[in-house]
């Protein structure tokens, strides 16, 4: 039995084991440099072959221990390499998770029973009116991969007031998703082999972070974000790798999560123009439409409309928490109105959200090109209306602790990400 070990292209050294049938050869232990070719390795065993007395000559007994000891520390090789080499593949989920296939909620979907929409980041649940009635649906089926997967569905009232309910489940995978009537929405995806079990949950409230959980037997990393822009914005690995699976198997719209760097690149491009010089008179409209007088504020609704579609991206980047019931009722009559057909124009739609948004300049203050983070720095001060303690050209740790201080203004209710023992 010939067993040989070495590592290429590193410098330390390694262990050769030359075993032999012989008794009096037994093994040899050798360390040598990394071994670089075929005739190197059988010069080293000839070498053994001619110097069988050796190890009996320099280490007397070595018959019983010699050997013991090399294996011991063939294996301790072996085992660091294997061990290596399984952490990488394990330690958190496949590059890329596996394609769900959901034709039982596709259906409901299409059918008008359920309708999910991303908006602003945030995923909202309407369904059909169905007073006083619960009805749902399980279905077996074999999938594109020859699996047996079995689907639940269940739907209980409608409108506002509903609690819906999905459940997939196969011998290796179980993926479900709820929305109660309180509009909490959780998902949450097994592996279900026992080498390699991981779970991903996603946990949406309302007026609450979204929580992003990801999870093995000895350990868990936790995002939270505002929306799930904000994830995209501050961890693009991790929006790509865990959000669009999650969500792409019934909504497509989340694959605008992987065109992220076109919408910041249009951010920066609106942050570098000038002030509009109607915004002031379009602000003066908009606070109009909270007027006391009926009259008023009609007026002021035609005179908003007459601006034309120039006007969207300013009615877009209002902040609607600062808006009465009025005023954002009739904005969203006027953007009806105005507004491009729903998704031919969905990147500047969240690009005049998120250009207003103070948390987004905040994350993109942590760039690598120093032109972003300048602009990033002016216009946070800019919504703060006051100037910020960050240098843009600052070393990288300097930058970081301004950014640290800043946070705790910014978003003092949650940090991202944490990762747990």
């Amino acid at each position: 039995m010939n067993m040989k070990l070495s590592q290429k292209e590193h410098s330390w050294p390694s262990l050769v084991w030359l075993g032999n049938s012989p008794p009096e050869a037994a093994c040899l232990l050798a360390i040598k440099p990394a071994v670089k070719s075929s005739s190197q390795m059988l010069s080293i065993y000839r070498s053994a072959e001619t110097n069988r007395g050796l190890p009996g000559t320099l280490f007397p007994g070595y018959v019983w221990w010699f050997p013991r000891l090399a294996g011991f520390l063939v294996g301790i090789e072996l085992a660091m390499r294997i061990g290596f080499g399984w952490q990488g593949k394990t330690a958190w989920p496949a590059e890329e998770l596996p394609r769900l296939e959901m034709p039982l909620m596709n259906e409901w979907i299409h059918a008008g029973i359920v309708q999910p929409r991303l908006a602003q980041g945030r995923v909202e649940w309407k369904a059909k009116w169905q007073p006083q009635r619960v009805f749902g649906t399980t279905r077996s089926r074999i999938t594109s991969a020859g699996k047996r997967c079995s689907e639940q569905i269940s739907l209980a009232g409608g409108g506002k007031n509903f609690n819906f309910s999905y459940k997939q489940e196969n011998e290796k995978q179980m993926y479900s998703l709820s929305v109660d009537f309180y509009r909490c929405f959780q998902i949450q995806w097994k592996n279900l082999d026992p080498q390699s079990p991981w779970t991903i949950e996603l946990i949406q409230k309302p007026k609450e972070p979204i929580v992003l959980k990801v999870s093995l037997p000895d350990s868990q990393r936790i995002w939270a974000a505002s929306s799930l822009w904000h994830l995209a914005f501050e961890e693009p690995g991790t929006a790509e790798k865990y959000i669009i699976p999650l969500f792409s198997p019934f909504l497509p719209s989340v694959s605008l999560f992987s065109q992220r760097e076109l919408l910041e690149q249009e951010m920066l491009s609106l942050a570098r123009l000038p002030r509009s010089p109607d915004q002031s008179r379009w602000e003066a409209l908009v606070a109009q439409l909270a007027d006391d007088q009926y009259t008023r504020r009609q007026a002021a609704d035609c005179a908003l409309r007459q601006q034309g579609p120039a006007i969207v991206p300013f009615l877009r980047s209002l902040d609607w928490n600062r808006l009465d019931a009025e005023q954002r009722f009739r904005i969203r009559r006027i953007l009806q109105e105005l507004e491009p057909p729903e998704g031919l124009d969905s990147l500047t739609k969240v690009a005049h959200w998120l250009i207003n948004d103070p948390e987004i300049w905040w994350i993109l203050l942590d760039r690598p090109d120093l032109q972003t983070r300048q602009i990033a720095a002016q216009r946070l001060a800019q919504l703060l209306g006051e100037s910020i303690p960050f240098d843009p050209e600052a070393p990288p740790e300097l930058r970081q602790a301004q950014r640290q201080r800043l946070e705790t203004k910014l978003r003092p209710a949650h940090r991202t990400p944490r990762e747990k023992p």
